[in-house]
């Protein structure tokens, strides 16, 4: 019921549903100034499997508990309890920067982001309400920085991919030469893990390829453009004779992942607003190719995240904050002109903010004293809101 206008949202039935939820709400509260108490999980030594069982169910928990906190905003802002509704909002948001960096995994990231998303559809919702004090300053003083950065998280996803005996827990691969079957095992081993660990995101081409590898074809074919990619190994250049076929495989697999790793964080760190004027280099840096060279390039299609779509993610929630305080800088505006402005170049008595996807100001049409539109660039997701109609009612 969160997009309900307040005027029609069920009170009755939203305060009794929230009911059952005080002591919850309490112990949330009480823990607000210490939940940045970190506690080692021991994530590194998971496969990816078991860290997904382990955070899940706890972030599944501040996902409905940031429901529920919108819920009590909602139903605050109907009584008018501004008070109580910041608070709410307040905590909220505070539940969003715990979430977002409990672990340094992305999936941290995105579920604390999700929770700050839903917390700001609510303001968007609430300010719409004539009695509902101006937010600007307390969104101002967001630490949206933290709460939205994601390249901490990929970077951690990204090293625990750098090599490929790493997915399935094994020691790094010596220096020495360690021998065909020795070889061969860590293969299977790394196939297994990767059957296990990866199995829902995996293309049916790509577990045929990997069938393919456990039973020996792959690593027939593999050999020759395997040695070829060892030539350009510092460490193995002058090496590669000496190694058996499943070795070759194996070597030059981890040297792959290595490598695209390196271009695939390198190319990460480039500002967002460059992204179209390089985004022939920047696709040609960060897609592996559907048929990859060897087994390194397989599993770096799988395993690295997409770094332009969690990039945007928190780019996209960055973008709604911004919107959100040139709105309430327009509600501000407004208050003092009784009109809304030709522009939102020189909002006074406080600015609009930019666009952080282009550093530009938004789109903002003005179509008569009481009717105006503000647009945000389009990203990856949430393109249902990209056009907001802006009606300056009598009461303001």
């Amino acid at each position: 019921k969160r997009q309900l206008p307040i005027s029609r949202l069920p009170v009755e039935e939203a305060k009794s549903s929230c009911g059952a939820f005080r002591t919850a709400i309490e112990l949330l509260r009480n823990g607000e100034n210490w939940m940045d108490l970190k506690y080692d999980l021991g994530l590194e030594d998971m496969s990816s499997r078991e860290k997904i069982a382990t955070l899940l169910p706890e972030y599944q928990e501040m996902r409905d508990l940031a429901r529920l906190l919108c819920i009590r905003v909602r139903v605050a802002a109907a009584e008018q309890r501004w008070g109580d509704a910041v608070s709410d909002l307040r905590l909220g948001f505070r539940l969003s920067e715990v979430a977002s960096h409990g672990t340094n995994t992305l999936l941290s990231r995105l579920i604390g982001i999700a929770i700050a998303d839903v917390m700001m559809d609510t303001i968007q919702t609430i300010i719409q309400e004539p009695e509902c004090p101006n937010l600007y300053w307390a969104l101002a003083g967001l630490p949206v920085d933290r709460l939205f950065e994601t390249r901490e998280a990929l970077e951690y996803e990204s090293t625990l991919a750098s090599h490929i005996g790493n997915v399935a827990s094994l020691p790094e691969l010596p220096s020495e030469i360690i021998g065909e079957d020795q070889s061969l095992i860590r293969i299977k081993e790394i196939i297994d893990a990767y059957s296990t660990d990866f199995q829902s995101p995996t293309t049916p081409a790509t577990t045929m390829s990997l069938r393919q590898l456990s039973s020996g074809i792959y690593i027939t074919m593999m050999v020759q453009p395997s040695r070829e990619l060892l030539a350009e190994s510092p460490l193995w250049k002058n090496r590669v004779a000496e190694l058996s076929d499943a070795e070759a495989v194996l070597r030059a697999s981890d040297f792959e992942l290595a490598r695209i790793r390196e271009n695939w964080l390198a190319w990460s760190s480039l500002p967002p607003e460059l992204w179209k004027d390089y985004d022939q280099e920047i696709n040609e840096a960060l897609n592996v190719a559907s048929s990859p060279i060897t087994v390194g390039a397989t599993f770096a299609r799988i395993m690295l995240p997409s770094v332009r779509r969690a990039a945007t993610i928190g780019l996209e929630a960055k973008q709604k904050h911004h919107r959100l305080i040139t709105l309430e800088a327009l509600r501000m505006n407004v208050s003092r002109a009784d009109s809304l402005p030709e522009t939102i170049d020189r909002l006074s008595p406080v600015p609009a903010w930019k666009d952080p996807l282009t550093g530009e100001s938004f789109d903002y049409v003005r179509k008569s004293k009481t009717r105006a539109t503000i647009t945000r660039t389009g990203g990856s997701q949430n393109q249902d809101d990209l056009k907001l109609d802006i009606i300056l009612k009598a009461s303001l």
